[in-house]
């Protein structure tokens, strides 16, 4: 007799049987499908047999642990089908490159996936679903899968395995098709019924629901500028043979990380160099930069301050914190708390008028708000916008035109940045844009605010909302996109980071998020920090920068 717990209700069950058959017996109870299993305070997979005295809850497509594991599913069933779809080698070897807009863009080296491709594989794609063929999970030894993926010349697996130390590595294998994923996959090819997929550059884009409207799939609304930036980055990464865990590790191990890290803050640097030029051709008087939290906003306005400065220019740096109205009339969100992230926290006809008279020449106050009293204050502080002087303004709602409406949109320069990331774990395996800034968050947070990693991820869906809402629908107006990630720098920050998650309570909500973070970072092998540049993107986070950018 095994007895378990659904939701805390008891249950007697006869016999040992899996958490799929468990499901089965209440999924009627269900509109939609439960994906996966909380067993104890620890995700399960539906295939996996049940235990005395388990606690179990079901996980659905609205926790973000449903819907990734869906993700990941569909991504399976997608290359399983081009593999089987194109005859081109080429072809076959499909990268999953990065997101775009929640989108997923998956392309080939060497080759273009036609319109005949994107039908034959969302044929099979179709057919493999319908089938609903069980996916099932391979356990092997470490060192027969770096022997497997040696003889396949799957490289980006075999480094990634040579510096693991876990005795075994588990595969999914779907009819003929094997491959490898990291976190859980679902039971069976059944459960991915809401995806579209289209042909996108010379690639193919997949996309699947919101976590709100489950089952229509996110209109891809192609975002060009910030692909262009991120095709960039990937054809840097590429040169450089950095663009997977394995590889990075290989350069650590072969004490080449040095030279990694001067080349890429060279490549960096000289990215800068090239946005400054960009400014100072243009003649315009004011710079907008904005960008999403943790994206190094700070560090990079400053150097580009001293490109321009070179130039011949003088930058003066404008705050729109400066701008706030009063506290006491700040706008409020659902649940009652100030909603700092709002537009409206701008005095925008203050704001306006005051850039008004700036570029018409006049000597005027500047405003500082004063964080602790709420209120803004006047300090005898003038400036003066003189003929070679240029302005230089950060804020979150920077490239929203509604912020600066009195000024013609032809006489701003708009720059955004953001970390997107370089690096994946391996060529199915990625690590998104929002796990890497929330892991500079947490560190960040920690070293100036006391904060522990915790209070960040507790807080983290609201700081991703309020992005949503004020800072991506406005990325196409950028002149140009900056991107700021490293590709070295998660084999530096998991040495600061990690202690700050293994010390979240395993009770807690947040140790689910700690508990992803810390399965990412086990991949990297630890990297030293001595060839890193003191006025480095990275040093806004881990300290000891050489800019002023408290």
């Amino acid at each position: 007799m095994y007895i378990i717990y659904i939701n805390d209700e008891k249950f007697e069950l006869e016999n040992q049987i899996t958490y799929y058959e468990i499901v089965n017996m209440f999924k009627e109870k269900y509109e939609n499908d439960i994906l996966l299993v909380n067993v104890n305070g620890q995700t399960k997979e539906l295939n996996a047999l049940c235990k005395n005295n388990d606690r179990i809850s079901f996980i659905f497509y609205d926790n973000p642990l449903g819907r990734e594991a869906y993700i990941r599913t569909a991504l399976f069933i997608l290359f399983k089908s081009i593999f089987d779809v194109i005859d081109n080698e080429f072809g076959k070897q499909a990268i999953l490159r990065f997101t775009q807009n929640d989108a997923y863009f998956i392309s080939a080296n060497n080759y273009e996936y036609t319109d005949l491709d994107i039908e034959n594989i969302k044929k099979r794609v179709n057919e493999l679903i319908s089938k609903k063929i069980k996916i099932e999970k391979i356990v092997t030894s470490t060192n027969f899968a770096i022997k497997y993926s040696k003889n396949k010349n799957l490289n980006d697996i075999e480094f990634l395995f040579k510096y693991r130390l876990y005795s075994n590595i588990k595969y999914y294998k779907l009819e003929n098709y094997v491959n490898y994923y990291y976190d859980h996959l679902l039971y069976d090819t059944s459960y991915i019924k809401y995806y579209n997929i289209l042909k996108y550059k010379s690639g193919i884009i997949i996309s699947f629901p919101d976590i709100i409207n489950i089952k229509i799939p996110i209109s891809f609304k192609p975002i060009n500028r910030v692909f262009e930036t991120q095709i960039e980055s990937l054809n840097w990464t590429t040169r450089l043979n950095t663009n997977t865990v394995g590889f990075l590790n290989e350069k650590i191990a072969k004490n080449e990380f040095n030279d990694l890290i001067i080349m890429q803050e060279s490549f960096q640097e000289k990215k800068i160099g090239e946005i400054a030029n960009k400014v100072f051709d243009s003649k315009k008087k004011i710079i907008f930069i904005a960008g999403p939290t943790s994206s190094g906003k700070t560090t990079f306005s400053h150097r580009l301050s001293y490109h321009i400065k070179t130039l011949g220019l003088n930058p003066i740096t404008l705050s729109v914190d400066n701008f706030f109205i009063d506290r006491q009339f700040s706008p409020r969100d659902e649940n009652g708390d100030y909603d700092f992230e709002s537009l409206e926290n701008v005095d925008l006809k203050y704001f306006n008028d005051f850039l008004i008279k700036l570029l018409n020449g006049e000597k005027l106050l500047l405003p500082k708000f004063n964080f602790i009293t709420g209120k803004r204050e006047f300090k005898n502080e003038y400036t003066k916008l003189n003929p070679n002087d240029i302005l230089i303004i950060e804020g979150i709602h920077s490239l929203n035109n509604k912020m600066s409406y009195a000024i013609n949109n032809d006489d701003k320069f708009n720059i955004y940045i953001s970390a997107l990331t370089q690096i994946a774990i391996d060529n199915h395996n990625r690590i998104s844009t929002s796990d890497f800034r929330l892991i500079r968050r947490i560190v960040r947070d920690n070293r100036e605010r006391g904060f522990n990693a915790q209070d960040t991820i507790r807080l983290w869906d609201k700081v991703q909302n309020g992005e949503m809402q004020n800072i991506f629908p406005y990325q196409e107006n950028a002149n140009v996109i900056f991107n700021s990630s490293l590709v070295y720098e998660l084999s530096i920050l998991k040495i600061y980071v990690e202690p700050l998650l293994f010390n979240i309570d395993r009770d807690s909500v947040e140790f689910i998020t700690a508990k992803r973070l810390l399965k990412i970072l086990s991949f990297f092998l630890a990297g030293t920090e001595n060839a890193i540049p003191k006025y480095s993107i990275i040093r806004e986070f881990i300290g000891n920068s050489i800019l002023n950018i408290s």
